[in-house]
């Protein structure tokens, strides 16, 4: 008698520059659902420019960072791992020491598993590690347990840094207050 194949999650820092069409189109997805069912809002190539050119925002060379989410079903032959989360760091030239949180998704079915957390951390450290001081997001007040996740990380309210048309709500870290890894 078979088992139904048990699942496994890592948390990995991505590199955009050897993102295979499997991976975009992964991301892709976790991008469209986050954006039809959370944040209920349409791509819009202005605003989202990251997502159409990756390799400008995210990747260490430009002052940024990207880490993943992946899920594996063991117990099977394909060995490929789907991203299923995403985080992104990119530098702001126009505020100091400073980089900006960005597409902190993760799909519904997987919260509440500890994954965001490992997400989040992984990405502050990597921010750490690149030399910033100060970590800055925008997000939606509704989207409850993303903000709850921000808060426990150290995040507190800021003023309007981007003039982002969509978000409600800015927030700040101040990575001096984390003395090594980030505890969230």
């Amino acid at each position: 008698m078979s088992s139904a194949p048990s699942l496994s999650y890592d948390v990995v820092l991505f590199d955009y520059a050897h993102c295979t069409a499997e991976d975009r189109s992964d991301i892709k997805a976790v991008y469209q659902s986050a954006f039809d069912n959370d944040l209920q809002l349409q791509f819009d190539a202005a605003l989202d420019s990251d997502f159409v050119d990756p390799l400008k925002y995210y990747v260490p060379a430009v002052g940024g960072g990207y880490a993943v989410a992946r899920r594996e079903a063991s117990g099977t032959f394909l060995g490929r791992r789907t991203i299923v989360g995403t985080v992104g760091i990119r530098r702001l030239p126009e505020l100091h020491s400073t980089c900006e949180l960005k597409r902190m998704f993760l799909a519904s079915e997987l919260r509440g598993r500890g994954i965001g957390v490992k997400l989040l951390t992984l990405i502050l450290t990597e921010a750490r590690r690149l030399g910033y001081a100060f970590v800055v997001l925008d997000t939606k007040q509704r989207l409850r347990a993303a903000n709850k996740l921000y808060e426990m990380a150290g995040f507190v309210d800021c003023e309007n840094y981007n003039g982002n048309p969509r978000a409600d709500r800015f927030m700040r870290l101040d990575l001096s207050t984390i003395l090594t890894r980030p505890k969230i």
